[in-house]
């Protein structure tokens, strides 16, 4: 069985403290590293990852994403290309 992508069993709370302030419309935000004013940057690694994990990709520990699972034929190969040059033009050695 594959490791979920997300671990999506997360405990819901109700937020009280807003509710005291009279705040009932109100959204959450998620920040990825990488993803300012400077445009895409890990925006693509994100996407990327998330296509090879469903796509049977192979869990990688040392950058923390998801890679082709076939490198043999130069599709996967091209794909994992893709990712390596990513990590290096923005600086990043894992995805967080």
């Amino acid at each position: 069985m594959q490791k979920p992508w997300i671990n999506t069993d997360i405990e819901e709370v109700a937020p009280s403290n807003l509710y005291k302030l009279g705040l009932k419309n109100f959204e959450i935000s998620l920040h990825i590293r990488g993803i300012n004013s400077s445009g895409n940057s890990n925006k693509t690694i994100l996407e990327l990852s998330r296509h090879h994990f469903v796509n049977g990709g192979i869990y990688n520990a040392e950058r923390n994403c998801y890679y082709p699972r076939d490198t043999t034929t130069n599709k996967g190969i091209a794909e994992y290309n893709k990712l390596e040059k990513l990590f290096r033009k923005w600086g990043f050695s894992s995805f967080h």
